[in-house]
Protein backbone atom coordinates (compact mmCIF):
# COMPACT_ATOMS: atom_id res chain seq x y z
CA UNK A 1 0.00 0.00 0.00
CA UNK A 2 0.63 3.97 -0.17
CA UNK A 3 1.44 5.54 3.13
CA UNK A 4 -1.35 8.30 2.81
CA UNK A 5 0.57 11.39 4.41
CA UNK A 6 0.85 13.73 0.95
CA UNK A 7 4.47 14.55 2.31
CA UNK A 8 5.28 11.15 2.24
CA UNK A 9 3.62 8.65 -0.73
CA UNK A 10 6.14 5.97 -0.35
CA UNK A 11 5.51 2.04 -0.45
CA UNK A 12 5.00 0.30 2.79
CA UNK A 13 3.74 -3.53 3.79
CA UNK A 14 0.10 -3.95 3.71
CA UNK A 15 -0.18 -4.57 7.38
CA UNK A 16 1.60 -1.37 8.36
CA UNK A 17 0.86 0.73 11.46
CA UNK A 18 3.21 3.48 11.02
CA UNK A 19 5.19 4.09 7.78
CA UNK A 20 8.50 3.18 8.17
CA UNK A 21 9.62 6.19 5.66
CA UNK A 22 8.06 9.04 7.26
CA UNK A 23 6.83 7.99 10.92
CA UNK A 24 3.44 8.58 10.14
CA UNK A 25 0.79 6.78 12.37
CA UNK A 26 -1.54 5.04 10.09
CA UNK A 27 -5.35 4.91 10.94
CA UNK A 28 -7.92 3.03 9.37
CA UNK A 29 -11.72 3.74 8.53
CA UNK A 30 -13.88 1.69 10.67
CA UNK A 31 -16.77 1.46 7.84
CA UNK A 32 -14.86 1.72 4.41
CA UNK A 33 -11.57 0.84 5.46
CA UNK A 34 -9.77 2.95 3.72
CA UNK A 35 -5.85 3.62 5.27
CA UNK A 36 -5.67 7.22 6.42
CA UNK A 37 -3.50 9.43 8.98
CA UNK A 38 -6.18 12.12 9.87
CA UNK A 39 -8.97 11.50 12.53
CA UNK A 40 -11.86 11.47 10.03
CA UNK A 41 -12.24 9.46 6.54
CA UNK A 42 -11.67 11.71 3.92
CA UNK A 43 -13.85 9.24 1.61
CA UNK A 44 -17.12 8.68 3.99
CA UNK A 45 -16.29 11.67 7.07
CA UNK A 46 -16.52 8.48 9.46
CA UNK A 47 -13.98 9.05 12.47
CA UNK A 48 -10.94 7.10 11.75
CA UNK A 49 -9.68 4.53 14.30
CA UNK A 50 -5.83 3.70 15.09
CA UNK A 51 -4.31 0.42 13.38
CA UNK A 52 -3.32 -1.51 15.63
CA UNK A 53 -0.68 -4.60 15.24
CA UNK A 54 -1.60 -7.86 14.88
CA UNK A 55 0.69 -11.09 15.60
CA UNK A 56 0.03 -13.62 13.07
CA UNK A 57 -0.39 -17.03 14.80
CA UNK A 58 3.24 -19.14 13.79
CA UNK A 59 3.00 -21.82 11.23
CA UNK A 60 5.21 -24.43 10.61
CA UNK A 61 4.21 -26.42 7.07
CA UNK A 62 4.79 -29.89 6.42
CA UNK A 63 4.43 -31.15 3.34
CA UNK A 64 4.67 -34.99 2.32
CA UNK A 65 6.29 -35.47 -1.62
CA UNK A 66 5.76 -37.87 -3.67
CA UNK A 67 8.18 -38.75 -6.02
CA UNK A 68 9.44 -42.51 -7.77
CA UNK A 69 12.47 -44.01 -8.64
CA UNK A 70 13.12 -47.21 -10.28
CA UNK A 71 16.39 -49.64 -9.72
CA UNK A 72 16.50 -51.17 -13.14
CA UNK A 73 19.34 -53.70 -11.86
CA UNK A 74 17.58 -54.83 -8.72
CA UNK A 75 13.75 -54.33 -9.84
CA UNK A 76 13.16 -51.77 -6.80
CA UNK A 77 11.37 -48.65 -6.25
CA UNK A 78 11.60 -45.85 -4.13
CA UNK A 79 8.30 -44.05 -3.97
CA UNK A 80 8.54 -41.56 -0.68
CA UNK A 81 10.45 -38.39 0.30
CA UNK A 82 9.25 -35.89 3.23
CA UNK A 83 10.54 -32.40 2.78
CA UNK A 84 9.82 -30.62 5.51
CA UNK A 85 9.42 -26.55 5.42
CA UNK A 86 10.10 -24.17 7.99
CA UNK A 87 8.75 -20.38 8.14
CA UNK A 88 11.57 -17.97 8.31
CA UNK A 89 11.15 -15.92 11.75
CA UNK A 90 10.06 -12.42 11.44
CA UNK A 91 10.94 -9.79 13.89
CA UNK A 92 8.81 -6.43 14.70
CA UNK A 93 10.17 -3.96 17.62
CA UNK A 94 7.94 -2.11 19.54
CA UNK A 95 8.34 0.69 21.71
CA UNK A 96 4.44 1.40 23.22
CA UNK A 97 2.54 2.68 19.66
CA UNK A 98 5.59 2.62 17.43
CA UNK A 99 6.12 -0.74 15.66
CA UNK A 100 9.14 -1.35 13.49
CA UNK A 101 8.71 -4.14 11.08
CA UNK A 102 12.36 -5.09 10.67
CA UNK A 103 14.14 -6.87 8.08
CA UNK A 104 17.24 -9.00 7.76
CA UNK A 105 20.54 -6.17 7.74
CA UNK A 106 18.37 -3.54 9.08
CA UNK A 107 20.17 -0.80 10.29
CA UNK A 108 18.33 1.20 13.57
CA UNK A 109 19.73 5.15 13.54
CA UNK A 110 18.29 8.29 13.35
CA UNK A 111 19.35 9.48 10.28
CA UNK A 112 20.52 5.81 8.65
CA UNK A 113 18.36 2.67 7.53
CA UNK A 114 14.87 1.90 6.76
CA UNK A 115 13.53 3.49 9.88
CA UNK A 116 15.06 6.56 10.12
CA UNK A 117 11.88 8.46 9.76
CA UNK A 118 10.50 6.93 12.43
CA UNK A 119 13.85 7.51 14.66
CA UNK A 120 14.12 10.75 14.01
CA UNK A 121 13.24 12.18 17.41
CA UNK A 122 14.88 10.08 19.42
CA UNK A 123 18.20 12.23 20.01
CA UNK A 124 19.54 10.07 22.37
CA UNK A 125 19.90 7.35 19.65
CA UNK A 126 23.56 7.28 17.35
CA UNK A 127 22.65 8.16 13.71
CA UNK A 128 24.11 4.73 13.04
CA UNK A 129 23.63 2.76 16.60
CA UNK A 130 22.32 -0.80 16.16
CA UNK A 131 22.42 -3.50 12.94
CA UNK A 132 19.77 -6.39 12.92
CA UNK A 133 19.72 -9.34 10.87
CA UNK A 134 18.56 -13.16 10.38
CA UNK A 135 21.43 -15.94 10.38
CA UNK A 136 20.89 -19.64 10.86
CA UNK A 137 17.38 -18.64 11.35
CA UNK A 138 18.21 -16.56 14.29
CA UNK A 139 17.87 -12.91 15.31
CA UNK A 140 21.24 -11.15 15.63
CA UNK A 141 21.68 -7.60 17.15
CA UNK A 142 25.38 -5.79 16.93
CA UNK A 143 25.83 -2.48 18.24
CA UNK A 144 27.65 -0.25 15.73
CA UNK A 145 29.84 2.01 18.12
CA UNK A 146 26.97 3.74 19.07
CA UNK A 147 27.26 6.68 21.55
CA UNK A 148 25.15 5.77 24.35
CA UNK A 149 25.11 1.93 23.80
CA UNK A 150 23.23 -0.73 22.90
CA UNK A 151 21.30 -3.78 25.61
CA UNK A 152 19.43 -7.17 25.50
CA UNK A 153 17.72 -7.26 28.88
CA UNK A 154 19.45 -4.76 30.27
CA UNK A 155 22.87 -6.45 29.29
CA UNK A 156 24.77 -3.87 27.70
CA UNK A 157 26.38 -4.69 24.21
CA UNK A 158 30.14 -4.86 23.25
CA UNK A 159 30.84 -3.20 20.35
CA UNK A 160 30.58 -4.85 16.96
CA UNK A 161 29.69 -7.96 18.59
CA UNK A 162 26.78 -10.57 17.79
CA UNK A 163 23.88 -11.41 19.97
CA UNK A 164 21.02 -13.54 19.68
CA UNK A 165 17.55 -11.75 20.43
CA UNK A 166 14.51 -14.28 21.35
CA UNK A 167 10.93 -13.61 21.44
CA UNK A 168 9.96 -11.30 24.89
CA UNK A 169 13.53 -9.72 24.53
CA UNK A 170 14.14 -6.15 25.66
CA UNK A 171 16.39 -4.75 23.27
CA UNK A 172 17.60 -1.31 24.31
CA UNK A 173 18.96 1.69 22.19
CA UNK A 174 20.63 4.48 24.57
CA UNK A 175 17.52 4.77 26.94
CA UNK A 176 15.00 3.29 24.08
CA UNK A 177 13.91 0.08 24.87
CA UNK A 178 11.67 -1.77 22.51
CA UNK A 179 10.40 -5.64 23.36
CA UNK A 180 11.16 -8.11 20.81
CA UNK A 181 8.38 -9.74 18.98
CA UNK A 182 9.34 -12.80 16.92
CA UNK A 183 7.07 -14.88 14.98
Amino acid sequence: MICPNEMCKKEIADDSVFCDQCGCQLRECPDCHAILHTPFCSKCGTPSVVRKWMEPAATEEKNHVESTSVDVANNTENTSQTLIITKTPTLKLQHADLILDIKSGDVLGRTTGAHAGALADFKVISSRHAELRLNDNKWIVTDLGSTNGSFLNNQKLDTNSDYEIHNGDIVTLANISFTAHIN
